[in-house]
This record gives structure tokens, C-alpha cells and sequence, in this order.
């Protein structure tokens, strides 16, 4: 009887809000609660959309619609330099940054996190990202374990305040350079974070077979938690991150053009 009641309060709570939180958004999106419009974006970074976002127009008011304009130029940003052109992702890069030296945490938020916390992750990503196409990796590894120290400084919040793990970008990035200890570290951490999530479990066991017959007992254990794991899944994984672009063309689902390494 009880769960019976807890789940008409669920189901009556969720018709009630989300759809006056939809129609907010329509009438007026200028609302703190306009930053739930990025979310379309960060799924297309985490599946390597990179012509998608870069085909994706910005609104006319970018005042109105801030975060939708503001993670916009982050994600195109990803996407360039993914596809070899990095003087358009430094060029998303300076919107972006000019964009957060004005930001005031109240102009946007979900749930618990504002979105100068949000800009901060994305902008250590963001550079991570430019650095690593240009071949200065260490610079990039401490960029992105930046982004990590302030993602993990995030208040607590379910879904978690910023949707990819900066610890799948740093972890599938080290994997690409063949630092697989680094890696292997990284993706441990993010699982005791987040227990048997597909993305690191899927990462680790690229770092254990990089690795040929060393951990040969912890690989056994860790592959039967990913298959396990991915049967819940639609999409291979070949990459905690799209941004490792030949791990994650080896998947057989990249993204748009991921692989084309140079592109103008």
C-alpha cells in the first residue's frame, strides 16, 4: 500500500512539474532553469557528434538563451579541434571565454550547481582539448585534472551537476598516449565514484589489454563487470571519450568524421 502511495506521489509530481517546466522554458527562457536546454548539447559530446554541433545554429538572442549560446561554443569548440581544425576551436574557445568573464552564478542553475560551476569544468575541458591537438599532452593532462579537482568540488546533486565525467576525457586521452597506469588509476577512481559505470569499465579493460598479461586476474574481473554492464547498452563502447578518436572509431559507432584527424 505504501509503495502504491509513494508512486502516485511520483507519477502526480512528475506530470504536475515537468510540463509547467516545459512550458516555462517556451514562454520564457531566460529563467535559471534555461541551462536544462545544454543537455542536448552534452550528449552530442559524449557521442562524438562533432558535425552535428557544428551545424547547430545559435539562437538569435544570446543574451536570452545564455546557456544554450555559452555551451554551444564549448561543444563546437570539442568538435573542431576533433576534426583537426584547431584555429576554429580557438575561436569558439575566446567566445567562450568572454562569455564566462561576465557570468554571475545566478544567471543560470540546476538543481544545486550554478553554472559559473559548469563553465569552470568546461573550460579546463575545452583547453585540455585544444592542447591535445596540438600535441602539448601534458599540458592537456593537467588541464583536464583541473576540470576533475572542480567536478569533484560539485555540491551533490542526482543527476550529478555535469553530465561527463572529466575523468573518462583524461583517462581515454592518457589511454591514446599509451599511459595505461595513469589511466588505469584514473578510471578506478571514477568507478569508486560511480560504481560499474560502462564508460570507465570499458576504458579500464583498454589499459588491461595494453598491458598484455599484467593485473591478468583484476582484467578477468573487470571485463565480466563491463559485459555484464553493456548488456543494458545500445551503443558499443570503444572509448571512455569520443575525443580519443581512434579507440573510439575502433567501437564501430564513432561519431560523424571523428577519425578525419585533418580536416580544414
Amino acid at each position: 500500500m505504501l509503495t502504491i502511495s509513494c508512486f502516485s506521489f511520483l507519477s502526480s509530481s512528475f506530470l504536475l512539474y515537468f510540463p509547467c517546466l516545459f512550458l516555462s522554458l517556451l514562454v520564457s527562457p531566460c529563467l535559471p532553469q534555461e541551462l536544462y536546454r545544454a543537455t542536448r548539447l552534452m550528449i552530442l559530446i559524449r557521442f562524438g557528434k562533432w558535425r552535428e554541433l557544428i551545424a547547430m545554429t545559435f539562437q538569435q538572442d544570446r543574451e536570452l538563451h545564455l546557456a544554450h549560446t555559452l555551451f554551444l561554443h564549448y561543444g563546437r569548440g570539442i568538435a573542431y579541434g576533433a576534426l583537426g581544425d584547431v584555429a576554429s576551436a580557438k575561436q569558439e574557445q575566446r567566445a567562450f571565454l568572454g562569455m564566462t568573464a561576465t557570468l554571475k552564478p545566478d544567471d543560470r542553475i540546476k538543481h544545486n550547481v550554478h553554472i559559473c560551476d559548469m563553465a569552470n569544468i568546461a573550460k579546463n575541458v575545452l583547453n585540455a582539448e585544444i592542447l591535445y591537438r596540438e600535441e602539448h599532452f601534458e599540458d592537456a593532462f593537467a588541464a583536464l585534472r583541473s576540470a576533475v579537482e572542480s567536478f569533484d568540488g560539485l555540491p551533490y546533486d542526482e543527476p550529478h551537476g555535469w553530465l561527463m565525467s572529466p575523468r573518462h576525457t583524461l583517462g581515454a586521452l592518457l589511454t591514446e598516449q599509451k599511459k595505461f597506469y595513469e589511466a588505469l588509476e584514473v578510471y578506478e577512481q571514477d568507478l569508486i565514484k560511480f560504481p560499474k559505470n560502462p564508460w570507465s569499465l570499458s576504458g579500464a579493460q583498454t589499459c588491461f589489454d595494453g598491458l598484455g598479461l599484467g593485473r591478468k586476474d583484476d582484467s578477468a574481473r573487470n571485463r565480466t563487470m563491463l559485459e555484464f554492464a553493456m548488456k543494458a547498452c545500445d551503443v558499443r563502447i570503444g572509448a571512455s571519450c569520443a575525443c580519443a578518436l581512434e579507440d573510439w572509431g575502433e567501437s564501430g559507432t564513432k561519431g560523424e568524421e571523428c577519425c578525419a584527424k585533418s580536416t580544414a
